[in-house]
């Protein structure tokens, strides 16, 4: 097989190797940041507001809202929506590093869209969005 032949397949190859192992990589971060994403959220279930300003919102969060305005809407949207019963995926997303997860949620007051946006902060998953949306389907 002439040289160039050669060099060429080894070219191909490499791409090749390179795609699947990014591939997986991509797999990897979309599983951990949808597991990011149901530890939020079960600290929100649980009514650990403050533990999750502390400890899961990104500095871009904290800047929209001091903690205890934070606790104090939180507490208020609980309130309206009543406990979470159930909850699925209904959408999952990847643009520029932020992870968009938006859950179909039932509670014991009606059906709700959860939308989390997250980012990857060395090594640390953090929340650069969370919303709460009435589902009116």
């Amino acid at each position: 097989m002439p040289a160039d032949t050669v060099r060429f397949h080894q070219i191909v190859l490499f791409v090749l190797i390179g795609a699947v192992f990014s591939g997986h990589l991509a797999a990897q971060d979309d599983s951990a940041a949808k597991s990011a994403a149901d530890s939020v959220l079960a600290m929100y279930d649980a009514g650990e507001y403050g533990r999750m300003y502390d400890s899961v919102f990104h500095e871009s969060m904290k800047q929209t809202a001091t903690r205890d305005q934070w606790i104090a809407a939180a507490k208020q949207l609980a309130r309206q929506t009543g406990k979470a019963t159930g909850r699925s995926v209904a959408k999952q997303t990847k643009s520029m590093g932020i992870y968009r997860i938006i859950f179909n949620t039932q509670c014991t007051e009606g059906k709700v869209y959860e939308d989390i946006s997250l980012t990857k902060d060395p090594g640390d998953w953090k929340v650069v969005g969370f919303f709460i949306k009435p589902n009116l389907e």
